[in-house]
């Protein structure tokens, strides 16, 4: 029993030993073929690398001009609401300048009635 146990540890060490070599061989196929470019498409990458820091640099500038265009918006957006606050506090004040006013008549109109109701009492008491 231990001889079959010994074979069995060498085929299974023998199987990973072929295992890494083939996978070895396979990185090292993977990186030849980018090692052996040809002159044509190697200016094809550069062309295309060219391009691409463009397109970045292109985007780039973008984002900027959209921060700005952020910033200018959020800097009306406070001027629009500090003058909404301006005319709406305004606005309120004027409102209940005229709610005043208008309470004052209100009590005075109310006096007035109360005077009305008192000398009609005092007219209709000596009638009964």
């Amino acid at each position: 029993m231990k001889t079959t146990c010994k074979i069995l540890i060498w085929a299974l060490v023998l199987v990973f030993l072929i295992f890494l070599i083939g996978c070895q061989e396979e990185q090292q196929q993977q990186q030849q073929p980018q090692e052996t470019m040809s002159p044509q498409q190697t200016r094809l990458v550069a062309a295309e690398n060219i391009q691409l820091k463009k397109d970045i640099a292109d985007r780039d500038a973008e984002i900027e001009r959209q921060k700005m265009l952020l910033t200018k918006c959020e800097e009306e957006k406070e001027k629009l609401n500090k003058s909404l606050n301006q005319k709406s506090q305004g606005l309120m004040e004027a409102l209940m300048a005229t709610m005043d006013k208008d309470a004052q008549n209100i009590r005075i109109e109310n006096e007035e009635l109360k005077k009305q109701i008192e000398e009609l009492k005092k007219q209709l008491a000596p009638n009964e």
